[in-house]
């Protein structure tokens, strides 16, 4: 609740091995409140303590540890506006891509759905705790502190737990580790850079695309498809089910729930 106990709990935070966080923002992704958890407290930083955030960069930049976070981009790109350090200076981990790596299904990748299906637990999201028009600065504190550390911080510290030995039992963490995790701070950089698109050149290559697009659907319908051409699970049933084409390799859930891509 103060600028000296938000500074004594980082100094204590250094001894933990990893260490979860989400911010809670209000409008121009100024920082409202800071949740953490490691595996056995979660915290709530709020009000007058955040009068210490510079502690808090330092805290990033010197932490031995791992720190991890749900959508890692928006952690970075906060961070990046607040305290001015740039996002390819931190290494975070993001559950969302790990749980993305494991799944390759998109719509089911939000801390919420991932905390009902791998954890068993109800997550309070948003909309349940503030009001249409108010922000997080406009509920009791307990109330935020139960949705962003209770909630946020703490189940993303326990599916972290969770996503990485399910990745190294699938073989999977070098995907994640080694290829995809550096990029996320690289691509925020990027996104805030922008790039010079050629315009004309681009709309010729929507044309291009799309009729591509139009002709593979219509090979599949020509062939007796009727389902969705985007639709992994619905072409894996008629390729498997419907026209009995033998299954050469299990997806990584063990179900031939995917269109093999070999």
């Amino acid at each position: 609740s103060t600028p000296a106990e938000f500074t004594r709990l980082l100094a204590s935070l250094h001894s933990y091995p990893l260490l979860a966080f989400d911010y809670e923002t209000v409008p121009l992704r100024c920082i409202a409140g800071i949740a953490l958890a490691n595996e056995q407290h979660a915290w709530y930083v709020q009000g007058a303590a955040l009068a210490a955030l510079p502690a808090w960069g330092e805290f990033l930049q010197t932490y031995k540890g791992e720190l991890i976070a749900h959508n890692a981009k928006y952690e970075l790109l906060v961070t990046w506006e607040a305290l001015g350090i740039l996002p390819t200076s931190l290494a975070l981990h993001d559950t969302m891509v790990m749980h993305w790596i494991l799944t390759s299904t998109p719509g089911v990748n939000d801390l919420k759905s991932m905390a009902k299906k791998i954890l068993a637990r109800s997550v309070l999201s948003y909309n349940e705790v503030v009001p249409p028009g108010a922000t997080v600065l406009d509920i009791p504190v307990e109330l935020a502190a139960r949705y962003a550390a209770s909630g946020y911080a703490r189940n993303t510290y326990d599916l972290f737990v969770w996503l990485r030995d399910r990745l190294y039992e699938e073989a999977l963490w070098d995907v994640y580790d080694l290829i995809d995790r550096p990029v996320i701070p690289v691509l925020v950089e990027m996104e805030q850079a922008g790039l010079v698109i050629d315009r004309d050149e681009l709309l010729k290559l929507i044309i291009e695309y799309v009729a591509q697009r139009e002709d593979y659907a219509q090979g599949l319908r020509v062939l007796g498809y009727i389902g969705a051409p985007s639709s992994g699970d619905q072409l894996a049933a008629w390729l498997y089910d419907d026209l009995g084409l033998p299954i050469t390799r299990l997806t990584k859930s063990g179900s031939r729930g995917a269109v093999d891509q070999k």
